[in-house]
């Protein structure tokens, strides 16, 4: 189980306190007599969100896997405590109706759910679970309705990932970002320092920005409690992006800060700020500071731009120089959106047609999709063998040692030389593993590294690391050994420098049972099946293999090189890789029986 940062639950308190702060500006809306849903209707909405749960539910276990989307449930009790604190004295005589906008945004919705059942993506059938909402809470309520829950329903988009992998890309951007403008600020100090990729070097130690430390913690959670504040005080929408643009920069700037702080305290007074409780709290402190600086741009903004939301845009006398050009503008602008909204929202169909229709496409079309999805998670349930929870082997605890004994690995295998063998020891959060045993091969001219690293809780994308140490990232490829049943994933890299980088890596589990390599990485797009798994998020796959039982461990060959390695380069490193793999699983099979 992975933990909450504290300040998610710095992020939380906030959320708290503008609601409760702001929850009585909620509008009291009396339209007549109190109406209840009846049991179609009932029946209609529980069917819908049956039809969608499997990829919500989908998506949920991916978010909760990654530390920083571990925001995610604030944003859905944001949006539902946002939504009661409206609704709450809110009564209607509003009958179901099927108009225009309901019809177009149902449209949408189904085909982001085709879409989504067709191709196992979660994340296109979150976004088809949030225009299905959208349809019905115009279809129940109408417009009085929907513009009360406008904003708690499109503020759940926030719980939504970057598609494409943009959000590792993002990561990496900004530990760059950090490690630059930080070591600008040591040049300021005059401290000694060298900069390589997101390490930071002096002369005794180096500061690696790791992913906590890049900021993307910190941007999430504060986008979500600035558009949360623009929410409540239902701000106009360009206002929104300003203050999201504007806090972008803040955080920026407070997590430079903070790098900056544990490298220079360090360096001048002797204090350790880069673990423990003090890194914790240095983290809290920027992260108020980064949301102080946007709260208080807000408000300057609010000085230079008097108050421009929502309602004070439909309230008559708004305007207090109706005869500006922007005045004119705002008033054309919201006469000809009226008119526009009364075609769109006419009912068109009696109250009776409407559920008969609505029932109908939700019978014809979402049910069979929606029996894919079910049906695919059946069939992965009844392929997939139980695996019990068997304690971890022996040899994980000492896997290093036995690797690093004199005569362990061959000292010559196919022309190759074994010139030297290191074991390495690191911190248990440290991205690159705890334990790594490197043994260094010469040969065909080349030097090269075989090395054993671990632990992981799964796949090690390595391509992920070696793009934040400034490698470029030319072509990465998934294979799998007809016999020995193994995956290995090639990596060719290039530096600006001109020097070229090629890896074989490999990962294994607890039983030395190979580990499927992840379909979606941060590499280019080079075909549409490509952007088919990038854009599936976690898809449920037949052909998926068994559980994985951790902690996992990783087979890489490394070679670095001035210029760009031929063809039977490649192929000499390709068998180096298998045949020194297969020795040390054979050697660690050995010792765990």
């Amino acid at each position: 189980m992975t933990r909450f940062s504290s300040r998610l639950f710095l992020c939380f308190g906030v959320e708290t306190f503008f609601a409760l702060k702001f929850s009585e500006r909620s509008f009291s809306m009396h339209t007549g007599s109190t109406r209840l849903l009846t049991r179609p209707e009932i029946v209609i909405a529980v069917a819908t969100f049956l039809f969608h749960v499997v990829f919500l539910v989908g998506l949920g276990r991916w978010l909760w896997s990654r530390e920083h989307y571990q925001f995610f449930p604030l944003v859905l009790i944001a949006s539902g405590g946002l939504a009661w604190f409206r609704l709450r004295h809110v009564v209607w005589n509003q009958s179901p109706r099927l108009s225009f906008r309901v019809a177009g945004w149902g449209l949408l919705a189904f085909v982001c759910f085709a879409i989504a059942a067709i191709f196992a993506s979660n994340w296109l059938g979150s976004i088809a679970a949030i225009f299905s909402c959208w349809a019905l809470i115009w279809f129940y309520g109408g417009a009085s309705i929907a513009n009360l829950l406008r904003g708690p329903v499109f503020f759940l988009i926030l719980g939504i990932p970057l598609p494409l992998n943009l959000d590792l890309k993002l990561i990496i951007y900004l530990q760059k970002m950090a490690s630059q403008l930080a070591s600008q600020f040591l040049d300021l100090s005059q401290v000694r320092h060298d900069i390589s990729g997101v390490a930071i070097i002096t002369s005794d130690r180096s500061f690696m920005v790791e992913e906590a430390c890049s900021g993307i913690h910190s941007l999430f959670s504060c986008l979500c409690v600035v558009v949360l504040l623009g929410v409540i005080l239902e701000y106009g929408l360009l206002r929104i992006l300003v203050n999201i643009s504007q806090a972008v920069v803040w955080v920026v700037a407070a997590n430079t800060l903070r790098v900056f702080l544990v490298v220079y305290s360090y360096c001048v007074w002797g204090v350790g700020l880069d673990s423990g409780w003090r890194h914790e709290a240095l983290g809290i402190f920027t992260y108020a500071i980064a949301l102080g600086m946007t709260y208080s741009t807000d408000r300057l903004f609010q000085f230079i731009v008097p108050d421009t939301s929502r309602r004070s845009v439909m309230r008559t006398g708004a305007y207090d120089s109706p005869d500006s050009p922007l005045s004119q503008l705002l008033i054309f602008t919201t006469d000809r959106i009226e008119r526009l909204n009364k075609v769109l929202d006419r009912p068109r169909l009696t109250e009776r047609m409407s559920l008969m229709v609505l029932a109908g496409v939700l019978l014809v079309f979402f049910a069979p999709l929606s029996a894919i999805s079910y049906g695919r998670i059946v069939s992965h349930m009844v392929s997939t063998p139980a695996v019990e929870n068997l304690p971890d082997p022996v040899f994980v605890g000492n896997m290093s040692a036995t690797l690093a004994k004199p005569g362990s690995m061959p000292a010559t295998l196919q022309n190759w030389t074994l010139m030297d063998v290191e074991a390495l020891d690191r911190s248990p959060d440290d991205p690159l593993g705890e334990h790594s045993t490197v043994f260094t091969y010469q040969g065909h001219g080349l030097d090269v590294s075989f090395s054993v690293d671990g632990y992981y809780s799964g796949w090690h994308d390595l391509s992920y690391c070696y793009t934040a140490l400034d490698w470029k990232l030319k072509d990465q490829s998934n294979s799998q050994d007809e016999l020995t049943k193994h995956y290995n994933t090639r990596l060719i890299l290039y530096a600006d420098d001109g020097q070229h980088l090629l890896s074989h890596f490999s990962c294994f589990d607890s039983r030395l049972m190979t580990v499927r390599p992840g379909q979606a990485t941060i590499g280019t797009i080079k075909t549409f099946e490509n952007l088919l798994e990038r854009v599936g998020w976690p898809q449920l796959r037949t052909d998926q293999g068994p559980p994985i039982s951790p902690p996992v461990f990783q087979f890489q060959l490394l070679c670095i090189s001035p210029t760009e390695l031929l063809d039977h380069e490649q192929e000499n490193l390709r068998q180096l890789f298998e045949s020194l793999s297969q020795h040390a699983l054979g050697l660690l099979g050995s010792e765990s029986k």
